[in-house]
């Protein structure tokens, strides 16, 4: 066993997967008393050149040398602080750790789906699936993020003032993502979604509205310009000024609406303990990750799958959605430390 006195956590640039690393590394902490630390990293070689990268990866089993690791990312001047486990989450990062692990000893540890990465590269990973033949592998059944109803509470409470003086009738969170592997978005579908939300705007609804880093920029126009401002009760246009709003929104809302595209916002939605809807466009091919969160949700009750085009008629019932308890990671958090052989810190001694 490895005395744990600090985690790592790689920050690959992408908010999802940083929140997916920071609820994991958090929940490790809570669990071994071991300190926290961030590392910056930015992915600055160009797409065609990426594979090259993978591949010197898995020849050097010491890691990737310094030099390599500069001309491929943006880093900090400082180098990053000793730790005993590192936590990462997607692929713009993932050669950075995997190098920085080998090189220093400490346990890799992978947070959401590994595909297409090679999972044998890392001693844990906590996937939402089962990851046969892994011997670190846990499936997990979500993604943990740094989202739960405890840490929520409270920050929607000027939100939850304003709506009661507009007059409407239900307060909604709207997540918007955009395409990935398995959903494609058509305009039909985007017009689909202004309609929805500006007829259940005349029904009384009042909606927190944000887009992501996915969602296109021509995308984001148009739902900016379709969207009445009067059912809105705040918004925020990702590529015009972004800004960190969904733990208020979440707790502000009677009701989470999120596009089915994006496995971190379903996973927030479903950690913040509140009646979910998840929004599909008319294209969607198989996703076994995107399955696995959603099959579950759906099934105990916090969560209903709606397709785009059948929004505007929906009608909330709170009795349709069963009282979701609020999750409790710190299990599996304790499976992760046990797999990598990670022991908890003595008193005093994180730094």
């Amino acid at each position: 066993m490895t005395e744990l006195r600090r985690i790592l956590v790689i920050d690959e640039g992408s908010p999802g997967h940083l929140v997916q690393s920071r609820g994991l590394a958090r929940e490790m902490a809570a669990q071994s008393g071991a300190a926290l630390a961030e590392y910056p990293v930015r992915l600055s070689l160009r797409g065609v050149f990426r594979p090259l990268l993978r591949s010197a990866c898995g020849l050097a089993r010491r890691g990737l040398p310094d030099g390599l690791l500069r001309l491929a990312y943006r880093l900090p001047e400082a180098p990053p602080p000793a730790a005993e486990a590192i936590v990462v989450s997607g692929g713009r990062g993932f050669c950075y750790a995997v190098s920085l692990a080998r090189r220093s000893g400490a346990k890799l540890i992978y947070c959401g789906d590994p595909a297409p990465l090679p999972a044998r590269w890392c001693d844990v990973v906590v996937s939402p699936q089962p990851l046969p033949g892994h011997p670190g592998a846990l499936g997990s059944g979500m993604l943990l993020t740094e989202i739960s109803p405890q840490r929520i509470a409270g920050q929607g409470d000027a939100l939850r003032q304003r709506f009661a003086q507009t007059g409407g009738s239900l307060l909604a969170a709207l997540l918007i993502g955009g395409d990935s592997r398995s959903h494609r978005y058509t305009a039909a579908d985007w017009q689909a979604l202004i309609d929805a939300v500006n007829h259940l705007g005349s029904q009384g609804w009042r909606w927190l509205v944000s887009t992501s880093r996915r969602t296109p920029p021509a995308v984001e126009a148009r739902l900016r310009a379709g969207i009445r401002a009067d059912y809105l009760l705040q918004a925020v246009w990702w590529h015009a000024a972004p800004a960190r709003v969904l733990p208020a929104f979440l707790d502000a809302a009677t009701l989470v609406l999120v596009t089915q595209d994006s496995l971190s916002m379903l996973s927030e939605a479903v950690a913040a303990g509140k009646p979910a809807l998840a929004l599909a466009p008319r294209q969607v091919l198989p996703s076994p990750v995107i399955e696995s969160v959603l099959a579950p949700a759906a099934d105990a009750g916090y969560l209903r799958r709606v397709p785009l085009v059948e929004l505007a008629g929906y009608r909330y019932v709170a009795a349709q959605f069963a009282r979701q308890a609020a999750a409790h990671p710190a299990a599996l958090a304790a499976r992760v430390l046990g797999l990598a052989g990670l022991s908890p810190c003595e008193i005093g001694n994180a730094s």
